[in-house]
């Protein structure tokens, strides 16, 4: 990425300018950028630091204020949006908004927003496609390319292996309390694709399709449904469950590492989000 200097030298550094930064990254004008934007705050609020997260939950943004930070910027959506159902799918009532209820999340978070001031960036595709797919591959240990561009690539592995080996690789790569997995222990890997973050949800199956004729005999995944677990099934293909945030989280720290690189005028931190869920063990 291309590194800003005339910041360091006393310019205002606005939110907007690290949108372009961003997208000066991936060589796209940021009106092309297809998702994300300012959910809270304005492209021309000033920056006095910045926090890089997954995630901007409650904590989070709470953590911003307290470090005297005013940008946060997520990857992934800032409120929890729903779609409104229909009336086939309801009780016979009103239809009732999702902050008519006062408990609701998103309502908290806009109060803490307003409170401090806060600006949040939410920047979801351009991340994917500057850092947080490759970071994921790194992260890996894939390197060698052998079918595919862009996110429908296939890897070949450094040396064959047992799809068990592969998984137990993988959950010592990602430091995974847990692992599932679906498809053949036995089976001997040689090729294997990247789908990251949501991209193995059976909403996103274009990916895992075309990783599939790209010749992958396995993949490895962000967060999966069992819909996409049957499919791969049918498809005689393996699949690895890490997780979404965790296959997420290294792309998301090296682009705070590099925020902090390029524009040194204002503390730039990361706030790494864990797994939500808990482990239950029969008998523990």
């Amino acid at each position: 990425m291309l590194e800003i200097t005339n910041l360091r030298n006393g310019t205002v550094l606005n939110a907007v300018d690290i949108l372009t930064y961003v997208a000066d990254g991936i060589s796209l004008p940021v009106h092309m950028i297809p998702d994300g934007g300012f959910p809270a705050g304005t492209p021309e609020d000033e920056v006095k630091g910045i926090l890089v997260t997954w995630l901007a939950s409650p904590e989070v943004l709470r953590y911003t204020a307290a470090r005297g930070l005013n940008l946060v910027i997520c990857h992934e959506p800032l409120y929890w949006d729903e779609r409104e159902e229909s009336p086939l799918y309801r009780s016979s009532g009103p239809y009732r908004n999702p902050l008519d209820r006062k408990s609701h999340p998103n309502n908290l978070k806009k109060k803490i927003i307003e409170e401090n001031n806060l600006t949040v960036l939410h920047i979801h595709y351009s991340l994917d496609k500057l850092i947080i797919y490759d970071a994921f591959s790194e992260k890996l240990g894939l390197k060698e390319v052998a079918a595919g561009e862009m996110y429908e690539k296939v890897y070949s592995l450094p040396e064959k292996m047992s799809f068990r080996k592969l998984v137990e690789n993988v959950r010592e790569r990602i430091n995974l309390p847990v692992i599932r997995y679906v498809g053949d222990e036995n089976r001997i890997i040689e090729k294997v694709g990247n789908c990251w973050g949501g991209a193995a949800l059976s909403s996103n199956r274009y990916f895992t399709r075309r990783m599939i004729e790209n010749g992958a005999e396995a993949i490895i995944c962000g967060e999966l449904d069992e819909a996409a677990m049957f499919f791969a099934l049918e498809y005689g293909v393996c699949l690895i469950e890490t997780s979404h945030v965790l296959s997420e989280n290294p792309g998301i720290k090296e682009f705070a590492d590099d925020l902090r690189r390029s524009f040194g005028s204002v503390p730039v931190e990361f706030f790494e989000i864990k797994i939500p869920y808990k482990i239950y063990e029969h008998g523990r």
